[in-house]
């Protein structure tokens, strides 16, 4: 995702998984408050509330691990 200041600032957010939920999943979870001035994109892997639906889970096996690279570039 690449957002652009109309000023020429720029700000791209990626990320990647070793693996991804299964089911339905939100990649970017995107709040702000025009009135206080802020946008956030923030970067997400699964669903809202995953846990009590039971889906949108990286679920994982006793000794197995999870990477997730969340890459921020400020681009001038």
């Amino acid at each position: 995702m690449t957002l652009r200041d109309p000023a020429g600032l720029a700000v791209r957010i990626s990320h990647t998984a070793t693996a991804a939920p299964s089911g339905p999943l939100v990649r970017f979870n995107m709040w702000g408050d025009p009135a206080a001035g802020y946008f956030s994109p923030e970067p997400w892997v699964g669903l809202q509330d995953a846990h009590r639906l039971q889906q949108g889970l990286v679920r994982l096996e006793p000794g197995s691990n999870w990477e997730w690279v969340v890459r921020v570039e400020f681009i001038d």
